[in-house]
């Protein structure tokens, strides 16, 4: 069988593709798009970094014992105790209260690079540069948790005292209390909006 030469050679590639599925070439039908003009440097002037705010709890142990009084309440109830089951349940809602008290909110803010990299110029003076490449993966990663949690001290804004060595101290006794922050943290860093645009108007999440 020939080859079938009636692609012109002074043809593109894209003309050649539409002659060999003959079809004609794709024509653009999107509407020019209305948008309306604005003033940039009156948009710079109102931009202002992103925030998040997250709450920490400082009692999570708490739940625990109110594990311990549902499996109470249950048995209660099974058994028919309702007086019993009442007082359980008065003790269930005084822990949750209890729980609830000792939640915070946190705010944190976005930071630049520069902000970033300021940090590493800080810790550096102060005798904790960044290991080379001869350094041991322990003493990588404890500069690594060091640096993380500067950045991340340097970005609550609310409480204002917050500190490198406060998150440290935090970090032993409530890691996935760091989690939540650091969540927060590298939302507010990359899309401060997360979850913003899902919630319905009463204020549930959205699917």
């Amino acid at each position: 069988m020939s080859r079938d030469t009636s692609m012109a050679e002074g043809n593109t590639a894209d003309e050649q593709v539409d002659e060999a599925l003959g079809g004609d070439p794709v024509t653009d039908i999107t509407e020019p798009l209305d948008v309306e003009d604005f003033d940039f440097n009156e948009f710079v002037e109102g931009v202002r970094p992103g925030r998040r705010a997250v709450k920490i709890t400082m009692r999570p142990d708490l739940v625990a014992e109110r594990d311990k009084l549902v499996e109470s309440f249950d048995e209660a109830r099974g058994k028919k105790d309702t007086d019993y089951a009442e007082q359980v349940l008065g003790e269930v809602r005084a822990l949750h209260d209890r729980i609830f008290a000792s939640q915070r909110i946190f705010v944190i803010e976005a930071r630049s690079e520069s902000r970033r990299e300021a940090i590493r110029e800080v810790m550096a003076k102060q005798g904790r540069p960044e290991p080379n490449k001869k350094a041991t993966r322990a003493m990588r990663n404890e500069w690594t948790e060091e640096y993380v949690l500067r950045q991340l001290a340097d970005a609550i804004i609310t409480p204002s005292n917050v500190t490198y060595e406060g998150l440290a101290k935090l970090r032993e006794v409530g890691e996935p209390q760091i989690n939540i922050l650091m969540g927060a943290f590298n939302d507010v860093n990359t899309d401060p909006l997360r979850n913003v645009r899902g919630l319905t108007p009463d204020f549930s999440r959205g699917l």
